[in-house]
């Protein structure tokens, strides 16, 4: 019944108007180059922020009148290294002006571990168990993968929600500690299962459009316009072209949610990274950053996942150039 509810449902299934086996290919996205007065961070900033997140930053930039512009610069000059960044990436996930003066604030004067910790608590560039103060970010309930897969995923591109899920945001650093923290994340997934499942049984999991609707939010997608894109099996090459469009998203810094199963849809992971050695997803049930090698890509095989097929992904549409790894 889940099958079929994936495939018929209006607005529960693949994307209008897209030809998969078209996928394959994809034009050159129009580079962010940063001209004078533009944001152009270098080193240890330029690490936080993905190439999605530049692009962003430096074309909002340009949207700010002169006054908010002077004001965001301000706020930069007074932070150096990281810290520019991090400030950087929150504005790009959509932040208010007014947010972005008590984020700076916050994070004014901090050194590189505390802002890695609190501000960037899942590495997505390395295989392993990911865990806050001794407890893992996972999901802590047995229909929670999607919803636990989008607050990480907010994670990955906010830093202002990333701070106050790890610290609750504010000054008292009784708010900082693991048990607060594991009580912050167990809230956050229940609310976005809440927020996903509005017209849809929460005992039957995260429904795909839920995933969408979630992930067209400025700061939980990094600004990606989100289509859920079901692999169609009866088309030639339609599973390549849905993993390959999820691959080259990622190398963008888009996050990507990747249903997969076995005979039905059962279990979401977030794919989150790409190298020379292959894929990272992250897997909720484990609480682990997982690496899926070249070869496992090239076979489709996602049995170190938990289940080995690929259902659909809820993918950010292009066009996106290939990086390098």
């Amino acid at each position: 019944m889940l099958l079929l509810l994936l495939i018929w449902l209006p607005g529960g299934t693949t994307q209008r108007d897209v030809d998969l086996p078209g996928l394959v290919s994809f034009g050159e996205v129009p580079a962010a180059v940063a001209g004078a007065g533009d944001p152009d961070p270098a080193g240890d900033e330029a690490a936080v922020l993905s190439p999605a997140q530049l692009q962003r930053t430096v074309a909002q930039h340009r949207e700010l009148p002169d006054a908010g512009r002077a004001q965001l610069d301000g706020l930069l000059d007074a932070l150096t290294g990281p810290a520019r960044g991090y400030l950087l990436k929150a504005f790009a996930a959509g932040h208010s002006l007014a947010e972005l003066t008590v984020f700076a604030h916050a994070i004014a004067g901090r050194d590189a571990n505390w802002l890695r910790t609190r501000l960037n608590p899942i590495d997505p560039h390395e295989p392993g168990l990911v865990h806050f103060r001794g407890y893992l970010i996972r999901q802590y309930d047995g229909t929670s993968c999607g919803s636990t897969a989008i607050v990480v995923a907010h994670a990955i591109t906010d830093p202002i929600f990333a701070l106050q899920l790890t610290t609750g945001g504010g000054p008292d650093a009784r708010d900082d500690t693991g048990e607060r923290f594991l009580a912050r994340l167990k809230a956050e997934e229940h609310r976005v299962h809440g927020a996903t499942n509005f017209v849809w049984p929460q005992l039957l999991g995260t429904p795909p459009w839920g995933v969408r609707d979630q992930m067209n939010q400025a700061a939980v997608g990094g600004g990606g316009r989100y289509q859920w894109t079901m692999v169609q099996g009866w088309i030639p090459g339609a599973a390549d072209a849905v993993l390959r469009q999820a691959l080259l998203a990622v190398g963008h810094g888009y996050p990507v949610p990747v249903l997969v199963g076995d005979l039905i849809p059962r279990h979401y992971v977030l794919l989150v990274g790409r190298t020379s050695a292959g894929a990272l997803f992250y897997e909720p049930t484990s609480g682990a950053i997982v690496l899926i090698s070249e070869d496992e890509l090239r076979h489709r095989d996602f049995h170190a996942l938990g289940l080995d097929r690929l259902v659909g992904a809820v993918l950010p549409m292009g066009p996106f150039s290939a990086l390098d790894s």
